[in-house]
């Protein structure tokens, strides 16, 4: 199955925050946003989208039920040009934003990454430190990408990555699964399949970070990112007094069987 976007799908509005440059978790701190990257490990080829997101809200919002965010593909043309002729079986996805500053250390313990993943395992500090810098090099590469819409780069959200131009987000060394920490947290899946999220964060002066769960998942259906909790269904009034109904029934059984 080929993904290629109608461009129709253009037309669809996005709930989300409108995107602008890439920031750095340096650059932006608290402030740098998220990104969306998938890729094509056959052909090498991946689009890279800055959700517009900050790490800031994520943080903010972990166990928030009712917070969900969801943003269609900003750039139908390049997403296209990107993995338009890619079999979906081969692509892998994920969303990520880290914090990488406090001026003034008053934050100490939000220094981290929030990102997708269905290990969340812990992590230690020295991968914790690489992930950072990652993101800081990976938000440089996507930037160094794209010739700037009207010659202004804060007007560009979304990046074309190959091997060639430096912003291919399949490379390990680059962004790849998991940051170039050769740790064994995966933050990627396949095409299709869920992600949970993730907080990883400093632990002040403890030599471990912490590891906090999110509330939501994130999914990716072709056109759509989204990001929200389950929703939880109510049981039906009725339900319940079926459920008692029967109970007492089987009360009933029970006395008559035990009268015999």
């Amino acid at each position: 199955m080929k993904i290629k976007i109608l461009l129709a799908s253009i037309a669809m509005a996005v709930s989300a925050n409108a995107s602008a440059a890439i920031l750095s978790p340096i650059e932006a701190g608290g402030l740098s946003e998220a990104v969306f990257s998938i890729w094509d490990p056959i052909t090498n080829q991946s689009y890279s989208q800055d959700l517009g997101t900050t790490w800031q809200t994520f943080r903010d919002n972990l166990s928030n039920n009712a917070f969900s965010v969801s943003y269609n593909i900003s750039d139908v043309t390049l997403y296209n040009a990107a993995l338009g002729t890619s079999s979906a079986s081969n692509l892998l996805w994920n969303v990520s934003v880290a914090n990488g500053q406090d001026a003034n250390f008053a934050n100490f313990e939000d220094f981290g990454v929030i990102s997708t993943s269905n290990l969340g395992n812990a992590i230690n500090s020295a991968a914790l430190t690489q992930a950072i810098n990652q993101h800081d090099a990976y938000a440089t590469a996507l930037r160094g990408t794209t010739t700037p819409v009207n010659n202004d780069p804060a007007l560009n959200d979304a990046y074309f990555g190959t091997i060639a131009n430096g912003g291919y987000a399949g490379t390990d060394a680059n962004w790849g699964t998991s940051w170039n920490t050769n740790n064994a947290t995966n933050n990627s899946a396949s095409f299709g399949t869920d992600l949970d999220f993730y907080y990883w964060r400093t632990g002040g002066f403890s030599p471990n970070p912490t590891v906090t769960r999110a509330a939501g998942s994130w999914s990716f259906d072709g056109n759509t990112i989204a990001y929200a909790a389950p929703s939880t269904v109510p049981v039906p009034a009725a339900a319940w007094l079926m459920a008692s109904g029967l109970l007492g029934l089987v009360g009933v059984a029970r006395r008559k069987k035990s009268e015999v």
